[in-house]
């Protein structure tokens, strides 16, 4: 990979990254639920193990509605180590906002890791580990 395809890469990968932010920002689900692989696992950042993008939407169908009420989410993507040039794993950094911007006191951070494959084109969501940063 080129210096130059890499950073293509990885700006296509921030892409979806900030889809994942504009989905659950707007508690969008099913936009949320399309960044999957349809056989994606996703733990949770309380643990809770989802394996399958049918999993993953019936808990997110639960969870995503009302979850903007009161906090807000900024995700950045930190670090991106390309395994192959179609296998990527990306680090990123949550923040947790209020309303107003300001942090969410106590659970102010968490440190997700995505690993995504890129198919067809387009880089998915194909195996994650959201976990919340303890202060």
């Amino acid at each position: 990979m080129t210096a130059t395809s890499e950073q293509q890469e990885i700006e296509a990968i921030e892409r979806v990254v900030a889809e994942v932010e504009h989905a659950q920002r707007n508690e969008l689900v099913e936009e949320f639920v399309g960044l999957f692989r349809e056989d994606a696992v996703w733990t949770t950042g309380h643990g809770k193990v989802l394996i399958g993008r049918d999993a993953i939407a019936e808990f997110t169908r639960k969870v995503l509605p009302g979850a903007t009420a009161d906090s807000t989410a900024t995700y950045e993507v930190v670090h991106v180590l390309f395994i192959r040039p179609d296998v990527a794993a990306v680090k990123v950094r949550q923040r947790y906002l209020t309303l107003d911007g300001e942090p969410v006191p106590g659970d102010g951070e968490g440190a997700p890791l995505y690993v995504m494959t890129k198919e067809e084109g387009r880089w998915r969501l194909t195996v994650c580990q959201n976990t919340v940063v303890v202060g």
